[in-house]
């Protein structure tokens, strides 16, 4: 099966579906290195990949999202993997609707400010847009699970979003 330009986007994400589950187990058992030892460099190409899995399996990607949040909580803390990890997330964020991001809210921003110190320059940049984009994007339509967001005073960085 061979998919070209978006007008077949629909059918690859169509074709992706009922296997998302499988493919990002697989994925996730590479990250996890529970069959075979995996380099920083595949990891991180992994975790790439799961946003481009993201970006073709559209917002039906919402399915798996409690698969996603964890792979991102758990990658987010390994220092090489920390910077692709949040590219990733942002990814995945920004193909939710704001009613499948409500649970994530509090998850999200606590994973993102409880690493902060250990996140590179890069890394904060993109915490720093993910954070933006729940906040001042789609905050309204997040009604009372913007109030999920931990406590942002504590980093100069974020004042403007406290």
């Amino acid at each position: 099966m061979v998919f070209k330009g978006r007008e077949n986007s629909q059918d690859l994400a169509t074709f992706l579906k009922p296997h998302t589950l499988g493919v990002f187990s697989q994925l996730s058992d590479f990250l996890q290195e529970v069959k075979v030892k995996v380099s920083t460099e595949r990891k991180q190409l992994i975790l790439r990949s799961m946003g481009a899995l993201a970006r073709h399996v559209g917002k039906a990607i919402s399915d798996y999202a409690p698969q996603y949040m964890s792979t991102f909580q758990t990658m987010i803390l390994v220092e090489e993997l920390s910077e692709v990890t949040l590219e990733t997330w942002q990814v995945f964020l920004t193909m939710l609707e704001p009613d499948e991001i409500k649970p994530f809210v509090g998850p999200t921003t606590a994973a993102f400010i409880s690493s902060w110190a250990k996140l590179n320059a890069n890394a904060r940049n993109l915490a720093l847009r993910s954070l933006e984009y729940l906040i001042l994007e789609i905050g309204d339509q997040l009604e009372e699970h913007l109030d999920d967001v931990v406590d942002l005073s504590s980093l100069p960085e974020l004042q403007h979003l406290a």
